[in-house]
């Protein structure tokens, strides 16, 4: 075979590996991983997983179907949230050990969800010193980079001491997909980034979470 044709074979072996790196689906849920060149991940300190390429991972879909099987403390968690009457596990309950994980993040981050799992947060971590302390450092930064914007109608933000979440609302119906990864990481570093979009009449939620700790820099599909 010509060196030519070896060299044709090699490119769209390459192309194909790209293709299928950037975009996976699981179930009915699409999850898209995007990726920074290298120049642009020297200079970010977003990352997510231990390939020095992943940034963030999507989290598709707003029914948490799909999701495969998640530790009880999850749905344990999940029903002391809705009904006050329950032990809430903080932030464990978007862990899988030492990474961040996929599948509870799919159930959580459903709409009928995240406002709980954000009252969790805040009710859990609102007397801890470092958490409070996490909270101020990154949300002064998210309104910094936000305060140029006049499509932002709403800020969630809260912090345990590994893990953080929030959402962002973007009012008129116009998502934009790099909101979240744009806002974030500019001064302070973020790992394990996830998130979600959910469009509830003509304002879009953008639901995410991250690691604070460079020891919990994954995403686990768990």
């Amino acid at each position: 075979m010509k060196i030519g044709h070896l060299r044709l074979i090699g490119v769209f072996i390459a192309a194909l590996l790209i293709v299928v790196a950037a975009s996976f689906y699981v179930g009915e849920g699409h999850f898209s991983v995007r990726k920074l060149d290298g120049a642009q991940l020297r200079s970010s300190p977003i990352a997510s997983g231990k390939s020095s390429t992943e940034t963030a991972v999507n989290v598709g879909g707003n029914d948490g179907e799909g999701a495969g099987e998640v530790a009880d403390v999850t749905k344990t968690s999940l029903r002391g949230l809705k009904t006050g009457s329950g032990p809430f596990a903080g932030e464990a309950v978007l862990l899988s050990g030492d990474s961040m994980s996929l599948g509870k993040a799919k159930i959580l981050f459903d709409r009928e969800n995240f406002p709980s799992l954000l009252n969790g947060f805040e009710r859990k971590y609102s007397g801890d010193p470092e958490a409070q302390a996490l909270k101020r450092l990154y949300f002064s930064d998210m309104k910094r980079q936000l305060s140029g914007r006049s499509d932002i109608s709403g800020v969630d933000f809260e912090c345990g001491t590994t893990v953080c979440i929030g959402a962002l609302r973007l009012k008129g119906g116009v998502d934009d997909p790099n909101l979240v990864e744009s806002t974030l990481g500019k001064t302070n570093p973020v790992y394990g980034l996830m998130e979600t979009s959910d469009a509830v009449g003509d304002v879009i939620e953008k639901r995410f979470s991250f690691s604070v700790d460079p020891k919990v820099n994954s995403i686990s599909s768990n």
